[in-house]
């Protein structure tokens, strides 16, 4: 019969696991695993639903960060480069209320964070320039990057090629909300947490529909 768990020791294997996994630092004060790589800091949060119960319901879900250490002392909207989360399927929530899904839960996480923010972090720690360049590739919008970010390591040309990319990759929604924030300034829904949008605007880099 699989075993239910109390919240601490769904807590204490899953942490585990993630360590295993990544080979970062935990800091479970902060529910944090995270590495450094020359100015930024690669963060994985783990966050877990305020309404759990052992043996009962358990869950977690759980997103990465980057941030760089030129734009602040912490990991905050000001520094934060780039981000992705990590979902069970269609679910927000990953369900670890027993071992044997909480062991399913690690396996798939083994290859999703093995596939994405370990080696990313790796490429950044063995050669950092080449690291960011090939974020303006496929890489920009799976990390939802910052373009600022690429100016500054990159220089203005590359960066407004990436947010040629990202306008090109738009769909025509999005496109048509990225015209009328250019024009009037207001955020459409797709657009409210979107800080490449005003970086495209500011640099006239939103084509007039």
């Amino acid at each position: 019969m699989d075993k239910l768990l109390t919240v601490e020791e769904a807590k204490a294997r899953l942490f585990a696991g993630l360590e295993e996994i990544t080979g970062w630092k935990l800091q479970k004060s902060r529910n944090q695993l995270s590495r450094q790589a020359g100015d930024l800091v690669f963060q994985l949060n783990v966050c877990f639903d305020k309404a759990n119960q052992s043996e009962k319901s358990i869950r977690t879900e759980m997103d990465l960060q980057f941030w760089c250490k030129a734009y602040g002392k912490t990991g905050d909207v000001n520094s934060i480069v780039g981000d992705m989360s990590y979902r069970s399927g269609k679910n927000d929530w990953f369900d670890i209320t027993t071992e044997e899904r909480l062991e399913a839960v690690l396996a798939e996480l083994k290859g999703s964070l093995g596939e994405t923010a370990v080696p990313l972090c790796e490429r950044f720690a063995a050669d950092y320039d080449a690291a960011v360049r090939s974020l303006t590739g496929e890489d920009l919008l799976k990390y939802r990057v910052w373009l600022r970010f690429i100016e500054d390591k990159l220089g203005r040309e590359e960066a407004e090629k990436a947010a040629k990319a990202v306008y090109d990759r738009a769909p025509e929604p999005v496109k048509r909300q990225l015209a009328e924030f250019a024009a009037t300034g207001k955020r459409g829904p797709w657009l409210r947490l979107d800080r490449n949008a005003k970086y495209m605007a500011d640099h006239g880099l939103i084509p007039t529909l």
